[in-house]
């Protein structure tokens, strides 16, 4: 998802979308890699707790870089992820 400014805010989108498959052992969830910003004094923090609130997930987990310095204290991060089964298959 290469909207780095509002790009959390769209992974509620993901929530359910396999909910009309049978689950079965063939099946692979996608890996989901999706930018942002962070200004908090632990970007990694802060960008893993907003991508957590969009999928209300409590744990799970997510690879994490700093991608590059875009201002003064202000970080572009990439997380990466296997979408959650219990977000994937959500009624």
């Amino acid at each position: 998802m290469n909207l780095p400014n509002d790009a959390a805010e769209f992974l509620d989108s993901f929530r359910g979308i396999f909910r009309n498959k049978h689950v079965d052992k063939q099946f692979t969830l996608p890996r989901i890699h999706v930018y942002g910003f962070s200004k908090a004094q632990d970007p990694e923090f802060d960008f893993h707790e907003k991508i957590r609130i969009a999928l209300s997930e409590v744990a799970f987990e997510v690879q994490m870089h700093k991608v590059r310095l875009v201002a003064p204290g202000k970080w572009m991060l990439c997380a990466s992820f296997v979408l959650p089964e219990t977000v994937a298959f959500a009624k």
